[in-house]
């Protein structure tokens, strides 16, 4: 599965130097997303995260959105998933803890925590996408939830959450 890269960013503000600037944070995020989510039996592992930052890799160069704040909101969107920690608001923490501890700039924080926090389809609760960088990871993340992968992870969860596939006596 070919991967997103900081090389091969496009927008304008994806030069040599702002690649070099984010390389490390970005790749402590993925060791640090991989190291949260690859055991993970719910679905919501680390191949569904990497395959949603691919796709926000890819939608991010055809949109023109900025590479680093997708790269990181994508990477790290399901370890502050509700349904994996005791609360969202437990979960936002453990990303927010997380990223204080990262060389990224408070302004880029913030923005990936609004885009982890309103992300989730909610059953339609959450605010729209304010920026296009927020509805890039959502449109990745949406684009991962349907296909014969999705079926598979929505068995998946179901098996893991106790839920039966069939029950004749269910309405």
């Amino acid at each position: 599965m070919r991967t997103f890269n900081l090389s091969s960013a496009t927008n304008k503000r994806q030069d040599s130097s702002f690649r070099e600037k984010h390389r490390w944070p970005v790749f402590f995020c993925f060791w640090f997303a991989k190291s949260e989510l690859e055991h993970d039996p719910t679905g919501h592992d680390w191949w569904h995260v990497r395959r949603v930052a691919t796709m926000a890799g890819k939608l991010v160069q055809s949109e023109g959105a900025d590479f680093f704040i997708c790269a990181v909101a994508a990477l790290l969107h399901d370890v502050a998933d509700e349904k994996l920690n005791e609360s969202k608001e437990a979960g936002l923490q453990k990303v927010s803890s997380w990223l204080e501890r990262q060389p990224v700039e408070e302004e880029d924080r913030r923005h990936i925590i609004e885009i982890i926090a309103n992300m989730s389809y909610n059953a339609g609760a959450n605010p729209p996408m304010r920026t296009l960088e927020g509805k890039v990871v959502q449109d990745a993340n949406r684009l991962d939830a349907i296909g014969a992968i999705a079926i598979a992870r929505t068995f998946l969860y179901a098996g893991w959450s106790g839920q039966p596939i069939y029950d004749p006596h269910r309405s």
